[in-house]
């Protein structure tokens, strides 16, 4: 019994309704247990507390509405991947024997695959708005099915490798990108993340016709690659491709420069190094450093909305992929309300219902939860237009987006060019 409740009952014979004691019917509900799977400690710790900030906007404004269901409140509940797949295993177990109804995470696609092998056996709907690798949707060529209840809010590696290898052979350039590329090195994470990223451009590279003189897996977690780097020197590559989480992408570009690599080389990087990831590195290598990410366009109404609401909710600017993350939120929470019902099966249903636009639905973006939620209550269609993008899951819980190569001068990221993801799809072959 809550302490309202008692102290009404304590004061029974004074008039009730002057002291806030009507009979609410809510004021017992039990909280709908929401999870999302971050990193607090390991490579991405840097980032994960941001993260876990932006699903807990989504859950307030959530809350603002009164509860997605029957004036039911959302809780949320944070557990620690540590950065590494045990971790995200461990994590969405901890979540699921916790009695979430859906998770948003994990960030490392290594996490994700972990997760899913607890999350879909369980029919709890996952939502990663970070893990991009195509293992996780079956898209690396292995075969199998993509498990039906992971979702995720960015597009897949397949088609990123695709956009760094252009880049890098100088398919793209333009007035404000030249960059010819003609003796490439690729280092990547020896993960469910890195490999097939990396695979992918090597495959897309030499089909263009360009050579790829080295192409290294690195583990995780190490102090120093100083073997693997000096490897890279010997290669004489004119550029790198680094596919790298931040902290030991950084430890990697330090120790090119501290073994006397060539400071001419252009490094290449993804969209998980668009970040803090360019103070740890030496300016000779920030200066000029070009990357791949799905286009995030500056202009777009929902990505200004959301982080005008997250830097007025946490005093400081939103990290990278947080609108993804608080996409991902904001669907599950509009599912649910959709459903009706924290059934796993009917809110995986209505994430498609509420992410795809339908001729009549009524458009909502970030921040707009609150009067989304009292629309799917008041029985009108809705369609959620993202941050990121438009997030319309494809069959598979996959998103297709547009991408840009990126540019970092010392001082700011900017977008230096713009590839259609159709044109990138069509080279795949999807």
């Amino acid at each position: 019994m809550n302490a309202r409740k008692l102290f009404c009952l304590l004061i029974g014979g004074v008039a009730l309704g002057a002291l806030g004691c009507d009979d609410d019917p809510n004021e017992d509900a039990e909280p709908i247990e929401l999870g999302t799977i971050t990193s607090l400690t390991g490579d991405l710790s840097s980032l994960g507390p941001g993260w876990r900030d932006a699903v807990a906007l989504a859950v307030q404004e959530s809350n603002a509405a009164g509860g997605a269901l029957s004036g039911r409140q959302m809780e949320l509940n944070t557990e620690d991947d540590r950065t590494t797949p045990e971790g995200g295993g461990a994590a969405a177990k901890t979540l699921v024997d916790m009695g979430v109804v859906g998770i948003i995470g994990a960030p490392a696609s290594g996490s994700s695959v972990a997760a899913v092998e607890v999350t879909g056996p369980a029919k709890i709907p996952q939502i990663s708005g970070t893990s991009t690798s195509p293992v996780l949707n079956a898209d690396d060529g292995s075969g199998g099915d993509a498990d039906p209840y992971f979702f995720r809010t960015v597009p897949a590696d397949h088609l990123q490798g695709v956009v760094l290898a252009g880049a890098a052979f100088g398919e793209y350039n333009n007035a404000d990108l030249n960059l010819t590329c003609t003796r490439l090195a690729i280092i990547n994470l020896d993960n469910d993340y890195g490999n097939p990223f990396g695979n992918a451009v090597a495959e897309r590279y030499d089909n263009l016709g360009g050579e790829v003189v080295l192409d290294i897996d690195y583990a995780e977690g190490q102090p120093t690659y100083v073997d693997d780097v000096n490897s890279l020197i010997g290669a004489t590559p004119d550029c790198i491709a680094l596919i790298a989480y931040p902290d030991t992408g950084a430890i990697i570009v330090r120790e090119w420069y501290e073994e006397g690599g060539d400071e001419n080389v252009f490094w290449l990087g993804t969209d998980g190094l668009k970040n803090e990831f360019m103070d740890d590195i030496p300016a000779q290598a920030a200066n000029g450093f070009l990357g791949t990410a799905p286009a995030s366009n500056p202009n777009r109404p929902q990505l200004q909305a959301f982080q005008a609401s997250y830097a007025a909710s946490f005093g400081e600017d939103p990290q990278v992929f947080a609108e993804a993350i608080y996409d991902g939120a904001a669907l599950l929470v509009l599912a649910i309300a959709h459903a009706g019902s924290l059934d796993g099966d009917a809110v995986r249903e209505s994430l498609f219902t509420v992410s795809g636009f339908d001729t009549g639905d009524e458009n909502y973006g970030p921040g707009e939860l609150v009067t989304a939620i009292a629309a799917i209550q008041a029985g009108r269609a809705i369609n959620y237009e993202g941050g990121a993008g438009n997030v319309d899951f494809l069959p598979n819980g996959d998103v297709v987006a547009d991408y840009e190569v990126w540019e970092y001068d010392g001082t700011d990221f900017s977008g230096v060019a713009t590839v259609d993801a159709e044109d990138i799809q069509a080279i795949v072959g999807d």
